[in-house]
C-alpha cells in the first residue's frame, strides 16, 4: 500500500507501516492510539518491555520509545527482535533485545494475539498495554488482580478511531461520546 501514496507521516514512515489513509497520505493509528492512551494514563518514564516484534510492536515501541521509555523487546526469534532493535536504534530510541523478562520496567506491553503463548511471568511493572481485541485474556485479569494499570485491546481499537476521525474529518471525539455511540 504505502507505493501506492504520495506521502507518509513521519511515524508511518519510521515504522514502515500505514493502517489509515487520507488524500494519498499514509498514517499508523496504532502508533497514534499508544501514545496517546499511555500519555493520559501514565507519565513516569522508565523502560518498557514488549513481546513481540510485529507491526504492533513496532507501532507500540515507536510511540513509547518518543514519550522517552527505552524499549525492551522479547521475541520468539532473536533474529527479528534484533531487526527491530536495530531500527529503533537507527531512529535514536534507547532500545535492546532480551531473552525474558528479568528486567525491571514499568510499561508492559503485549501484541502476541495467543493467549498460551505469553509468558505469565511477565505480568509485572505498573503498566499493561494489550493489543488483544477480543475476550479479556489470562494475561490481562491477571494483571488486573495484581492491581496494575490496563489499556486493553477495545481501549486502543477506540482510540484508533478517534484518531482516525481527526485524520478523516478534521474533528475530535471525546472519549465519551465514542463510548455513548458504542454502548447505543
Amino acid at each position: 500500500m504505502i507505493s501506492h501514496l504520495d506521502d507518509l507521516t513521519s511515524e508511518a514512515e519510521r515504522i514502515g507501516a500505514v493502517n489509515t489513509v487520507h488524500e494519498r497520505r499514509g498514517y499508523n493509528t496504532d502508533y497514534l492510539a499508544i501514545k496517546s492512551l499511555v500519555s493520559s494514563k501514565f507519565n513516569s518514564g522508565g523502560s518498557a518491555l514488549i513481546l513481540g516484534a510485529g507491526g504492533a510492536s513496532r507501532a507500540a515501541a515507536f510511540a513509547l520509545g518518543d514519550l522517552g521509555y527505552k524499549i525492551l523487546i522479547v521475541n520468539r526469534t532473536r533474529e527479528r527482535g534484533e531487526e527491530l532493535v536495530s531500527k529503533l536504534s537507527e531512529h535514536g530510541i534507547n532500545a535492546r533485545f532480551t531473552t525474558g523478562c528479568n528486567a525491571d520496567y514499568e510499561i508492559l506491553v503485549n501484541t502476541i494475539p495467543d493467549p498460551s503463548a505469553v509468558p505469565m511471568d511477565c505480568v509485572k511493572g505498573k503498566l499493561v498495554v494489550e493489543f488483544v481485541y477480543d475476550k479479556e485474556s489470562p494475561f490481562l485479569r491477571r494483571a488486573r488482580e495484581l492491581g496494575m494499570k490496563v489499556i486493553d485491546g477495545l481501549e486502543i481499537l477506540v482510540r484508533q478511531a478517534m484518531e482516525a476521525e481527526k485524520i478523516w474529518f478534521g474533528k475530535s471525539l471525546e472519549d465519551s461520546e465514542v463510548v455513548r455511540t458504542i454502548a447505543g
